[in-house]
């Protein structure tokens, strides 16, 4: 957790959970996230959709079209579900948007869209080469998904910066939790950017180390030139915010079931 704090020290004074985790590959892929707002009163007949959805997709339909399901813990969605699938090719999207018939035509046999107020999707863009991704077998717990609004014309400066504090990191080892990093492709503004933060719990939160700061500066080349990283990236961010998610593994297609 060390590694998103000094992040977050920077951008507050930056994840969708991801479905069947894998290690960062070479090339940009997508991740989709997709909001669910269930009708109050609902929660428990919807849990149960979502329960015969689960068996459908690994006993009926036999697909390998892995998702993670999350309860979302904190901020404006509170009370509200995520379902999350990638990271995925662009072959791999186009095959999901072609299943998506299929599998909405289940949703509505077992009765689950007539729970849903309201429904909101959003597709991600990874950002290769940043951040620590965990290895495929990694089951999440929770998940931090920070989201950073760049201000405008601001994004290459702030990629920039942000690439330079990765590198220094990585070059001290300072990478001692998972982390990912994506931008909007659709869905949302083009100018927000997200850090992916998976943790095993609230006690997985270690806090910031004065010594890992140190050895960052220093990698950088010193404290004034980590502070005028950190004011390069502070001039690009236009707000910044935290959600949390609880990762539902009960209602989750994930290839280890």
């Amino acid at each position: 957790m060390k590694r998103i704090l000094s992040l977050l020290g920077i951008l507050v004074c930056l994840a969708a959970p991801l479905a069947g985790a894998q290690e960062s590959p070479p090339e940009t892929m997508f991740v989709s996230v997709t909001y669910v707002k269930v009708t109050p009163g609902m929660e428990q007949a919807f849990a149960s959709a979502m329960s015969s959805h689960l068996d459908w997709h690994k006993n009926v339909s036999m697909d390998e079209h892995y998702y993670t399901v999350s309860s979302i813990m904190t901020g404006p969605r509170t009370g509200q579900y995520a379902f999350s699938a990638g990271p995925l090719t662009g072959e791999q999207m186009d095959a999901a948007d072609a299943f998506s018939e299929k599998d909405l035509a289940d949703w509505a046999a077992q009765g689950g869209i007539a729970y849903i107020e309201s429904v909101e999707t959003v597709i991600m863009r990874t950002l290769p080469g940043l951040g620590n991704p965990p290895p495929p077998d990694y089951e999440p717990k929770m998940v931090h998904l920070v989201e950073i609004d760049l201000a405008l014309g601001r994004a290459q400066e702030f990629m920039e910066a942000l690439r330079k504090m990765d590198e220094a990191e990585k070059q001290v080892g300072a990478s001692d939790s998972y982390s990912a990093f994506t931008a909007v492709a659709s869905g949302d503004s083009f100018t927000k950017r997200f850090i992916v933060n998976w943790v095993d719990g609230w006690g997985d939160d270690g806090g910031e180390d004065p010594e890992q700061q140190k050895k960052v500066a220093e990698a950088l080349g010193g404290e004034e030139a980590m502070q005028a990283l950190m004011e390069q990236i502070t001039r690009a961010v236009r707000s910044n915010s935290v959600t949390t998610f609880r990762v539902l593994k009960q209602f989750s297609h994930w290839p280890s079931q």
